[in-house]
């Protein structure tokens, strides 16, 4: 009986873990220049027990599992002493690094095949991802701790988003640019069939990679932003959220209820950004009924609770709280599209406001997402 192919990749992995290794070690102090900050220490330690974690993410085909060892590799890294600036940076480079490694290996000892390839490279992006946050997260922490309050967390975020920008996204999309051109007409007879197919998956690789920058700096900017809380009518930034997404409601032929909203003090941006996020949400995961959507609230003791409700298709309750995680996906990004920071981005927004949002299901007939402001 042949084994499944993801078990053959997963065995892959763990029978090359120290070659893999050892070829990232050398990559790494290859690439640096002197003056570059490394987290070669750090991360070296962890690097097999990362390997690990992938093989079990293409046993189980979770990609989230590999945030859990990312998570603990940043957090080691924000406590270690030092001078330099940049290196949450290198720590993102280095994790690039041995994607880069992990792969080259696999293709060299073995088949490789597209399904685990995308798993890996959704395993590796969640990685990514979560070892920024918790790095920041880390940071912010230690600096209130330290200066008790977010002018230097900004500074550290907007420098954060400096250096992802420039070190990350120009390269990026210089690579782009090429790629894309190599899939004109007038190369595809010089690439053939298996040379286009390989430059595919390079050009998906590449614009997932340019999402992922791109949601990591609008998060990002939620808290780096000086932020003017003032008095003002939250059903007018409930309408502009819906105008906002009148392309979308057209579409899908959508009808949005907005009953009457009281007037609170709040960041009027980021509040209408969390409705919008909502109402998209409710849209995309429509169900074959027409969408119905309901904006409402009502006083609790010293708050109000707001709920947007919709008639889609739902999620399973037992993941109420896992949604509202950074990049997590409750469906396989060929079902739906999506960057995955959207109910992650209302969640920040609402504790900002020192609110709390849940979320309700009954799947099959539709979810009610549930914030609260202060009155």
């Amino acid at each position: 009986m042949i084994e499944p192919q993801t078990l053959s990749t997963a065995e892959l992995l763990r029978q090359n873990r120290e070659s893999i290794e050892k070829l990232w070690i050398e990559r790494v102090r290859r690439k640096k220049s002197p003056h570059q900050a490394t987290t070669l220490s750090v991360l070296q330690k962890s690097v097999g027990s990362f390997v690990e974690h992938l093989s079990i993410v293409l046993t189980r085909k979770d990609p989230s599992i590999a945030a859990k060892v990312a998570a603990n590799i940043a957090h080691e890294q924000s406590q270690e002493p030092t001078s330099e600036n940049h290196r949450l940076a290198s720590l993102l480079k280095e994790f690039s690094v041995l994607r880069e490694v992990i792969i080259e290996v696999l293709l060299q000892r073995g088949h490789l095949s597209h399904a685990d390839r995308s798993l890996l490279d959704q395993a590796i992006d969640i990685a990514i991802t979560t070892a920024a946050e918790e790095f920041v997260q880390n940071q912010n922490a230690e600096i209130h701790n330290a200066l008790s309050n977010a002018e230097s967390s900004n500074q550290e975020l907007t420098h954060f988003a400096a250096i992802a920008a420039h070190d990350l996204k120009s390269p990026l999309a210089t690579i782009i640019g090429f790629v894309d051109s190599l899939q004109d007409d007038e190369f595809k007879e010089k690439l053939g069939v298996e040379g286009g197919q390989m430059l595919h998956r390079v050009s998906s690789a590449a614009h997932r990679m340019n999402t992922l920058i791109d949601t990591m700096l609008e998060y990002a900017r939620i808290e780096s932003t000086e932020r003017l809380f003032e008095a003002t009518p939250i059903e007018v930034l409930a309408q502009s959220a819906v105008e906002n997404l009148n392309d979308q409601i057209q579409t899908t032929q959508a009808r949005i209820t907005i009953e009457p909203l009281p007037t609170l003090l709040c960041d009027a941006p980021l509040v209408t950004q969390l409705f919008q996020n909502l109402i998209a949400n409710a849209l995309k995961f429509r169900s074959q009924k027409t969408p119905e959507i309901k904006i409402s609230a009502h006083l609790n003791g010293d708050t109000w609770e707001f709920t947007v409700e919709d008639n889609g298709i739902g999620f399973d309750p037992e993941k109420k709280d896992e949604i509202f995680d950074l990049y997590k996906k409750l469906h396989a990004p060929s079902q739906y599209q999506g960057s995955g920071i959207g109910l992650a981005t209302c969640k920040r927004i609402v504790e900002l406001h020192r609110g709390k949002i849940w979320a309700d299901s009954i799947p099959g007939e539709g979810s009610t997402f549930t914030f609260t402001l202060s009155a």
